[in-house]
């Protein structure tokens, strides 16, 4: 009578209490409707059953049954059923129930998936916010490294007796140029974050470049910081390939805070030994 009544509704019947719980574990229902008294297990195992497995205790669960002791029908209740319904029993009305129960099933599944999908876009949300700290922090480190090398070499012409000779100044201008190009595109890095958290895809620009020529830029911006210190620094070359195909500027930007690091932290008098 209920498939005639709800012919868009599929129905499975069950011969008995254990027949019903291995169905229910292994279909996803929308809905049960269950007898007290079945064999082998009855209705009341059932739900306690159902109401202790989390794929399952959401499902509505209706009795329907002979038994009509207010006990009986308040034990069911508390146990986590939706409703009771003693036979003889209307079919209009279980219809009804069920067309109702039906739909607040769905938007229960349909809050749950919503609430899954939060869930996820937080967690997300969470991890770019992550990434975004990570990436402000490598920069920010980054920013100084390249500070620090124009410091120290304005610091050399403040103080160095060899600073007024003119082929001096035009080599440290020179670097603190090359400086100055490092912290654009430091600073370019920082605008791409910015973009990056407004959904534009932001992409390497590798080129054909010569590693050796690279190193030795990089070995020259700190020489004379590493001379103050009677630093020595050794370039070891023991590729025979020195081409790559890189994003030169961050390369040289890594190879820029290493020196940096290695120039801050080597004690007066040590050498740095750079190989490639």
């Amino acid at each position: 009578d209920l498939e005639d009544e709800l012919p868009f509704i599929p129905v499975d019947e069950a011969a008995s209490g254990a027949a019903l719980m291995r169905m229910i574990e292994e279909n996803n229902y929308t809905i049960v409707i269950c007898g007290v008294l079945m064999p082998q297990v009855d209705g009341f195992s059932v739900l306690a059953k159902v109401r202790e497995m989390p794929s399952t205790n959401g499902i509505p669960f209706l009795f329907l049954s002979a038994l009509k002791q207010p006990d009986t029908i308040r034990q069911g209740l508390a146990l986590g059923a939706v409703d009771f319904l003693v036979k003889p029993y209307d079919l209009d009305e279980l219809v009804n129930k069920v067309r109702n129960l039906s739909r607040i099933r769905q938007l229960q599944v349909d809050l749950k998936q919503s609430q899954k999908q939060l869930m996820e876009t937080n967690i997300h949300l969470q991890q770019m916010n992550e990434d975004k700290n990570r990436i402000m922090q490598i920069v920010s480190h980054d920013l100084r490294s390249p500070l620090s090398g124009i410091k120290g070499l304005a610091k050399i012409l403040q103080t160095e007796d060899d600073a007024g000779d003119p082929d001096t100044v035009r080599e440290f201008a020179a670097m603190i140029a090359d400086t100055a190009d490092t912290l654009t595109r430091l600073v370019n890095d920082l605008l791409n974050v910015t973009r990056i958290e407004a959904g534009a895809q932001i992409e390497l620009q590798p080129v054909d470049c010569n590693l050796n020529d690279l190193l030795l830029s990089c070995i020259n911006m700190f020489s004379k910081l590493a001379e103050k210190k009677s630093i020595r620094l050794e370039y070891n070359n023991l590729s025979r390939d020195t081409r790559a195909f890189i994003d030169q500027p961050k390369i040289t930007q890594v190879v820029n805070n290493l020196l940096s690091n290695a120039v801050k932290f080597t004690h007066a008098g040590g050498t740095i030994l750079i190989v490639l």
